[in-house]
């Protein structure tokens, strides 16, 4: 929360800007919707099973 409340303080939001903003995301839009229905499936998997 102290990180919060300071992120808050300081910007006037609650989430920090990434460090490293041009660094590629891993999973792309098709990954993240595989991923969701998985977990709607099966909401007690873990990732080790996906």
């Amino acid at each position: 929360m102290r990180y919060i409340r300071k992120t808050f303080r300081e910007t006037g939001e609650v989430v920090r800007t990434p460090v490293c903003a041009d660094r590629p995301r891993i999973l792309n839009s098709l990954d993240a919707i595989f991923l969701e229905s998985c977990i709607e499936r099966q909401p007690d998997i873990l990732l080790t099973e996906m």
